[in-house]
């Protein structure tokens, strides 16, 4: 056993492991006729990136203890521990503190927008926002994430970073534009015969969430529910149609900020078990500025594939 912790010791010197402490503990008591060594205890310290190493001989057993460094250790368990026989290993592989959430990853679902009411139908006079649904797609690829857990591994706060494309369809044959005329989103008839017409906004999104996960498994495995704000800047918009003309396939695209909120908030709902994992979001703030445009608020829900 002495020559396996000695390998230890010169591969941990091979790999960058720095000694920390090494101390000897000698207990003894002197009888009559000579010195009684009892309880001799020999410690060494090693660190070896965020790991710590603890390796003590006592008479003829050996005990090691990795952890991380951020781990509490039970030094009276590890005190008992020591008057066992034999060789001993535990490796802490987690922060029993510490919790991951479920931002970070790809998002993919349908977009709309509804009135004040609550309704997904326009009013006569917003009709040329009219949209088709099922081929209105709200795409996040979320890159960034930061959990903080509030004292356990199953509950915590989320935050991060992530961009967000949402493509709104017409379902006419008219786009819109910005007429700095009169400081109004218009609506245009294309008069064209149209193979695809959307307006596409672009994000970046800045959320704040709060996620309680449920069954003692794996964060793989268990489920989880989640739910916050999202915050929105504005990065970019533009309007894409696609026609045939004399046989052949064209396209126009055109950029611009089309008086959308430079900054936005909205509410998100998020819940998840395994494989399972779905997002709603919904904007009390108007897409445009007001009375720059229509007055509806951004919906969408989908599918979540977390990292």
């Amino acid at each position: 056993m002495k020559k396996l912790i000695t390998l230890l010791i010169v591969i941990a010197a091979g790999t960058n492991l720095f000694a920390q402490d090494n101390t000897t503990n000698t207990d003894s008591k002197e009888t009559d006729e000579t010195m009684v060594i009892e309880n001799e205890t020999d410690t060494s310290y090693y660190e070896v990136g965020k790991k710590k190493v603890e390796i003590i001989e006592r008479n003829d057993s050996t005990f090691v203890k990795v952890w991380d460094e951020d781990v509490d250790i039970d030094e009276d368990a590890f005190e008992k521990m020591l008057d066992e026989d034999g060789f001993e290993f535990e490796f802490e592989n987690e922060n029993p503190k510490k919790f991951r959430g479920h931002w970070a990853g790809f998002e993919f679902g349908l977009n709309n927008y509804v009135d004040k009411d609550g309704s997904l139908n326009r009013t006569p006079e917003n009709e040329f926002m009219d949209i088709s649904t099922n081929r209105s797609w709200n795409f996040n690829l979320n890159f960034a994430q930061f959990s903080f857990p509030v004292g356990t591994d199953y509950a915590g706060f989320v935050t991060g970073l992530g961009l967000e494309w949402s493509n709104y369809h017409f379902s006419s044959t008219n786009t819109i534009i910005k007429n700095t005329e009169t400081q109004q989103i218009e609506s245009v008839n294309l008069n064209r015969d149209l193979i695809m017409n959307r307006f596409q906004t672009t994000y970046l999104t800045v959320p704040l969430l709060f996620e309680v996960q449920f069954f003692n498994a794996p964060r793989k495995d268990r489920m989880y529910i989640a739910g916050g704000v999202i915050g929105g800047i504005k990065l970019g918009a533009h309007t894409k149609y696609k026609y045939s003309e004399d046989g052949n396939k064209k396209k126009q695209k055109h950029k611009d900020d089309y008086y959308l909120r430079p900054l936005r908030y909205g509410f998100t709902g998020r819940i998840g078990y395994k494989l399972i994992k779905l997002y709603a979001n919904y904007y009390p703030v108007s897409l445009f500025i007001e009375d720059k445009g229509p007055e509806l608020y951004p919906v969408a829900m989908g599918f979540c594939v977390t990292f």
